[in-house]
C-alpha cells in the first residue's frame, strides 16, 4: 500500500519544525490579546466591587440607624428604670406616711370589748364615763373628758357578740388603775 503523501512529509524535518514553531506562534496569544483581556477583567472587578461597595454603604448606614435606634432605647430604658425607682421609693414613703397619719388618730384610742348593746339608741360617752368612774372606786375624777366615743364601725350582727366601744381621751393619768387588770365586772346583776 502505497502511504498517501503530505506536503509536510516530503519536507526535511528541519523545515518541518519551522512550519510547526510558525503555526504555534501564529496561533499564541499576542500582548494586545492579553491587554484586552486584563481590562475585560478589570472592569468586571470595577462593576463588582462598586456594587459590593454600594451594598457595603447602604449596610453601614442600617447598622448606623440600628445603633442609634439601640442607644436611644437603652437610654430610654435607663430613664424609665430610673422613674419606676423613684415611684416605688415614693410610694414606700406614702404608704409609710399614711400609716403614720392613719396610726396618729389611733395612738390615743382605747378600745372596750365585751360591753353588752342595749336596744335602741346608746350613748357611748355615757357608757364609757360610767365604765371609768366604776374602775377608779373609791375616788372616781369629777368629769371625764373624751374626744371621741363611739362603738366599732361594722355592721351589727347576733353571733359576733357586741361591738367594741372605741374612746380617745383627753388625759391618760389614771389609766394606771385600768391597766393593772385584764377585765373588769361592769354592770353586774
Amino acid at each position: 500500500m502505497a502511504a498517501s503523501s503530505t506536503p509536510e512529509q516530503g519536507m526535511p524535518a528541519l523545515d518541518r519544525i519551522e512550519c510547526t514553531l510558525r503555526d504555534l506562534t501564529a496561533s499564541m496569544v499576542t500582548k494586545a490579546d492579553l491587554q484586552a483581556i486584563t481590562t475585560t477583567i478589570q472592569d468586571t472587578l470595577w462593576t463588582e466591587v462598586a456594587g459590593i461597595r454600594t451594598e457595603l454603604t447602604a449596610q453601614a448606614g442600617c447598622i448606623t440607624a440600628t445603633e442609634e435606634a439601640s442607644a436611644a432605647l437603652a437610654a430610654r430604658v435607663a430613664a424609665t428604670d430610673t422613674a419606676v425607682a423613684r415611684q416605688g421609693e415614693m410610694l414606700l414613703s406614702m404608704r409609710l406616711h399614711l400609716e403614720d397619719v392613719d396610726n396618729r388618730g389611733r395612738r390615743c384610742n382605747i378600745r372596750v370589748r365585751g360591753v353588752p348593746e342595749s336596744e335602741g339608741t346608746e350613748n357611748a360617752e355615757e357608757i364609757l364615763t360610767e365604765l371609768f368612774r366604776s374602775l377608779l372606786q373609791p375616788s372616781p375624777p369629777p368629769e371625764i373628758e373624751f374626744e371621741r366615743a363611739h362603738r366599732a364601725l361594722r355592721p351589727r350582727a347576733a353571733e359576733d357578740g357586741p361591738r367594741d366601744l372605741i374612746c380617745c381621751l383627753h388625759s391618760f393619768s389614771f389609766m394606771a388603775k385600768a391597766w393593772e387588770r385584764q377585765t373588769w365586772p361592769f354592770r353586774v346583776a
